[in-house]
């Protein structure tokens, strides 16, 4: 884990060397940047690999068999290190140290002319990168200290190394580092399906200032969304109504080699198929459903539609609402309806889920007994679910399906009816109304049955449950396993 992401441009000037940078604003629940240096037997010239918490010389270099010694004019010893200045210390052995702090990728320094030991920056740099003020005023090579070999030239700048260098006349000197790769995409993973809307993240890139982040609609970057410089590694979408599937990548300039891109990710916001919950697409309720839909973090205010068709031409409902539930009265005039959640994109547009259905199922499971096709006593009780609809129900029992010749025409409060006796193998069907506002009467769906004696003594539901196979004038055979080792059960029609 590294800290975020930031860039630390200093200026340090001869009279500003005792100085250090204090890191204690920064939380310490951030893991802090780490370089190695390795230090040899002997002398070695060394600078500061990075921005650290504390400067001086026993804490970053603990082992040192001697103190910190700067050079201006002529050395002199120095217990506080500074960040672009070079020091000379002594160690026993062959060391690697881990040096911890913030990355430094850029330092400007304010150097007299003629010999100095600078510092250098928290990633390797070309010395052809170093740029001078004024142009072209440095007279030497750079050159680094090793205790077997002495004085070399190099053409690159180590972290925490020291470099001699002579300026034909005082100005300033300029390390800066270039992005040598492109950014790596964290989050989301590539293809994913979301819900929420995403906050794009990706890796660190050293030495990179800012990032260019863009956002299409397309891999061919004809439905460019977002195409803009951040300093962060983060961003938050707003997701577009019109768009689910989004294309994106993340790229760093570099003054030498152009825009780094990484490779472009892709994820699709679902929210359009997934935000609808419950009740299941083409479900059958009794009662007033509880319309429920998902929360999503793109908006705080959701725009609920019922309807009776499907083009939501005829609206029962069309409310904006906080929540995310909704308790939908059922209309006694309509058994279809349609439901849909729109959320607001940043343009003001709304993004609708896809339609549901719902049925409110009451004309085809209000009657409860007896069954279709069932088999009855020859003086049934009858059953059938309550509805909020009416205060009332009209029952009607025919000898038809059509219910041209009805036997029995009542209106009744109650949900049961007990019947008076039927003509025995006789089949009959029977339905239940009730008065819609406008005062039509909406019939539920029509069942049939057989009257017939009781058979040992079996109870009303029971034989209601049973399904008839066939019957003659006086014995009516059931399909039935429930008497073991006969092939059906047998039912007198007669007294």
């Amino acid at each position: 884990m590294q800290m975020r992401n930031f860039t630390l441009k200093i200026l340090l000037t001869l009279s500003m060397l005792e100085q250090t940078i204090v890191l204690s604003q920064y939380p310490e629940r951030y893991v802090w940047d780490t370089v190695d240096i390795v230090l040899n037997e002997g002398w070695n010239l060394l600078s500061l690999p990075l921005v650290v918490q504390d400067g001086r010389a026993s804490v970053v270099f603990p082992n040192a068999l001697s103190p910190a010694f700067e050079y201006n004019r002529g050395y002199s010893q120095r217990e506080t290190l500074c960040i672009g200045k070079g020091y000379w210390l002594k160690y026993p052995e062959r060391e690697t140290l881990s040096v911890q702090g913030i990355y430094l990728e850029d330092l400007t320094l304010s150097i007299p002319a003629s010999w100095n030991i600078i510092g250098s920056l928290s990633v390797p740099i070309d010395t052809s990168e170093v740029i001078t003020s004024p142009a072209q005023n440095i007279l030497s090579h750079y050159y680094r200290y090793s205790e077997m070999e002495g004085y070399l030239s190099d053409d690159t700048l180590s972290p925490g190394k020291a470099y001699w260098v002579k300026l034909d006349q005082g100005g300033m000197l300029r390390e800066v580092c270039q992005p040598g790769e492109a950014p790596t995409l964290q989050i989301p993973d590539d293809k994913s399906e979301l819900l929420d809307e995403p906050i794009l993240q990706w890796a660190r890139v050293l030495c990179a200032k800012s990032y260019r982040l863009q956002v299409s609609a397309d891999s061919l970057l004809t439905g460019m969304l977002l195409d803009f410089t951040l300093n962060a590694r983060e961003f938050r979408l707003r997701y577009s109504s019109n768009v689910t599937e989004y294309y994106w990548r993340v790229g760093v300039r570099s003054s030498y080699a152009g825009m780094f891109w990484s490779q472009w990710q892709t994820f699709r916001w679902t929210y359009r198929e997934r935000g609808l919950v419950s009740p299941d697409n083409k479900a059958e309720v009794l009662s007033s459903p509880v319309l429920e839909w998902r929360r999503t973090n793109g908006t705080t205010l959701y725009r609920l539609q019922v309807a009776s068709d499907s083009l939501f031409n005829l609206l029962r409902i069309d409310t904006t609402l906080s929540d995310t539930s909704f308790v939908f009265s059922i209309g006694c005039d309509t058994s279809e309806y349609y439901w849909r959640v729109g959320v607001l994109d940043t343009a003001q547009n709304i993004l609708w889920t896809t339609p549901r259905t719902f049925r409110w199922g009451y004309q085809a499971s209000a009657l409860l007994i007896p069954s279709e096709n069932g088999g009855t006593t020859l003086t049934p009780k009858f059953r059938w679910r309550r509805t909020s609809c009416s205060a009332q129900y009209r029952f009607q029992l025919a000898t038809d399906s059509l219910a041209g010749n009805v036997v029995f025409d009542s209106l009744l409060t109650d949900t049961t009816y007990q019947s008076s006796q039927l003509d025995s193998a006789q089949t009959y069907y029977w339905r239940i109304g009730i008065t819609l506002p406008d005062a039509s009467i909406l019939w539920t769906s029509t069942k049939g049955f057989i009257a017939a004696w009781r058979y040992l003594g079996l109870g009303e539901e029971t034989i209601s449950a049973l399904a008839v196979d066939w019957f003659d004038s006086n014995v009516i055979y059931v399909g039935s396993n429930l008497f073991s080792g006969h092939l059906g059960s047998i039912f007198k029609t007669t007294n």
